[in-house]
């Protein structure tokens, strides 16, 4: 995609690889993996923008992720070697493999592509565990990668630029600047693959064909390019150091002062909800920038002292965010409330009314729990539900948008 990770990660990553088999596999459903329902329906706990949970039995390092082709959020986890899917709901299954992969992008095929670069192969795999390993030819090692225009999947290694096919054909391009360590790659809106070369200090891009051209970064200020994506403007926005860096589809080149950056180590860039990049940084917070203002914005989950590595945005349009440590942070833009919080007839055939709020949405749905003990039907606007009381016991009333957001109401009748 368009990932750059940390050093630190790919080292971890690379240190597991020497302890594993050289093949891709997945378990099916219901092998070797661990199944986990967190609390990631909001509930009304403030800060309401933010939701955070820890799948069980994970290494706590996210590398890379991607949403994939059955709409649930994957996390490349480099510690333990394992995939993360997580449902929009919070659902969280971790599939034990012997798959090294760092980095992770979804094909034309709807397969997973990752990068190993212990071995230097890219590997493929299918949501049901379907896997295969093609070798790079020059041995190489490979690190980001993203489907580009000519649907075939491109990778950034130390010393070339390359693409994999389908069929698994690999065609690898030279680089004019050697050794330039890890980098990322994305599509841009001129037809070409954009990447960062690390080392290098330089931005590069190769046309479908394999025609490679490179741009460096200017002396001052000094910095190591990682992160990449293609903004709304059609211009390229990267993570480079204390900067954030955009260059242009001609190679004019522009640096940003970006904030939490002491160590440039920890640096993604993905497009965010609103269609500005956002990105990581060394701190704890997560960053917006606006390609018309350059004004950049921070949102700071509630567990401070986690430093986030990798984001997306997911199909409910909040930004889910793989942090050190086991954590997933998901930053709601748009949060949904419910008042009231919490229902409590004092008799059966009461009736109460509940009220959706949220902005940027007008549609939402509601279920009950338990329809023997309260029952609920949508009210006289779209907003409004109505909650009756049919037995004693307890229920729990949810609000459901479009897109994946819930909110719980507890009901008790006597």
């Amino acid at each position: 995609m368009r990932l750059m990770r940390s050093f630190i990660a790919l080292a971890i990553v690379g240190m597991a690889a020497g302890c594993s088999g050289a093949h891709f596999v997945v378990p099916q459903a219901g092998q070797r993996g661990g199944l986990y329902q967190p609390s990631v329906v909001q509930k009304g706990k403030a800060p309401t923008n933010w939701t955070t949970f820890s799948p069980p039995n994970s290494g706590g390092l996210y590398v890379d992720v991607v949403v994939g082709p059955d709409k649930a959020i994957w996390f490349t986890e480099g510690n333990f070697e394992k995939l993360t899917r997580v449902t929009m709901g919070g659902t969280a299954k971790l599939f034990s493999s012997a798959v090294v992969a760092g980095y992770i992008a979804v094909g034309a095929d709807k397969k997973f592509y990752v990068t190993n670069a212990a071995f230097a192969q890219i590997g493929t795999v299918t949501v049901n565990g379907v896997s295969k390993a093609f070798t790079v030819p020059s041995g190489d090692l490979p690190s980001g990668l993203t489907l580009g225009p000519d649907n075939n999947v491109w990778f950034v290694e130390s010393n070339h630029v390359g693409k994999i096919t389908k069929s698994g054909v690999i065609t690898e391009y030279a680089l004019p600047t050697q050794r330039v360590n890890v980098g990322a790659i994305t599509a841009g809106s001129d037809g070409k693959l954009w990447f960062t070369e690390y080392s290098g200090m330089k931005i590069g891009s190769v046309t479908t064909s394999g025609t490679v051209k490179e741009y460096s970064l200017p002396a001052s200020p000094q910095c190591n390019p990682r992160g990449i994506v293609a903004g709304p403007d059609h211009n390229l926005w990267f993570r480079c150091g204390s900067n954030v860096g955009r260059i242009t589809t001609s190679g004019v080149i522009k640096l940003i002062p970006a904030p939490d950056t002491g160590n440039n180590a920890l640096e993604d860039m993905a497009i965010g909800p609103d269609g500005n990049p956002w990105f990581t940084g060394d701190g704890t917070a997560i960053h917006e920038i606006d390609t018309k203002t350059l004004k950049i914005t921070d949102y700071t989950p509630p567990n401070i002292g986690y430093s986030n590595y990798t984001l997306v945005t997911g199909p409910d349009k909040n930004v889910w965010v793989g942090a050190y440590q086991n954590v997933i942070n998901v930053y709601i833009p748009h949060p949904l409330t419910v008042a009231p919080k919490s229902i409590a007839f004092t008799a059966i055939g009461q009736m109460s009314t509940l009220t959706a709020t949220q902005s940027g949405t007008n549609a939402w749905t509601a279920t009950s729990s338990n329809s023997n003990v309260a029952s609920v039907k949508q009210g006289s606007a779209a907003d409004k539900f109505i909650v009756t009381s049919v037995g004693s016991g307890h229920a729990t009333v949810t609000i459901n948008d479009a897109i994946g957001n819930s909110f719980s109401v507890k009901v008790t009748v006597p």
